[in-house]
């Protein structure tokens, strides 16, 4: 186990334990943030009723169905809580990026890679948006492409 990710979640500001893992996929971050704090709570937020339906599967193998939940939702459609902590792994590949892939990266979901032309599709509307669904305190940390980064830290020099 990572330590200093322990370590983060004790220094982490806590409202609610309540933690949104959007983009969840299989729920893996979401249900490790579950295994390692017995008082979070999450829900494991995703478009995909494919990857939910596997997300399941991973909350019924650890025994979470009290403090983890599913939710279908295109980004924060669906949502209508607040969190201390936003954690995802958007799509932030461009297209261009992708057609180039090898054919391993493509036998993942495409839905769960493409991002528009410059890759930043999908974490623009979630960096305007989370603001709505963050306690006071909140955190939002996601994963994005290199190439990325530096487009975001241009466009959102605060951020």
């Amino acid at each position: 186990m990572n330590t200093r990710f322990v370590d983060f979640l004790k220094s982490a500001h806590w409202d609610n334990y309540r933690v949104l893992d959007l983009c969840t996929g299989s729920g893996c971050i979401g249900i490790s943030l579950a295994l390692l704090n017995p008082k979070i709570t999450v829900d494991l937020a995703d478009i995909s009723s494919e990857a939910l339906g596997v997300a399941l599967v991973n909350i019924k193998k650890y025994d979470l169905h009290d403090r983890v939940k599913c939710i279908q939702s295109d980004l924060f459609q669906n949502i209508q809580d607040k969190y201390d902590i936003i954690i995802t792994n958007p799509p932030y590949v461009p297209l261009s990026e992708y057609n180039q892939q090898p054919i391993e990266v493509k036998n993942e979901p495409a839905i769960a890679l493409k991002a528009g032309v410059n890759g930043l599709e999908i974490i623009d509307k979630i960096l305007v948006n989370s603001k709505f669904y963050l306690n006071p305190n909140g955190l939002l940390i996601s994963e994005v492409g290199y190439p990325a980064a530096k487009q975001l830290k241009k466009k959102y020099p605060k951020v």
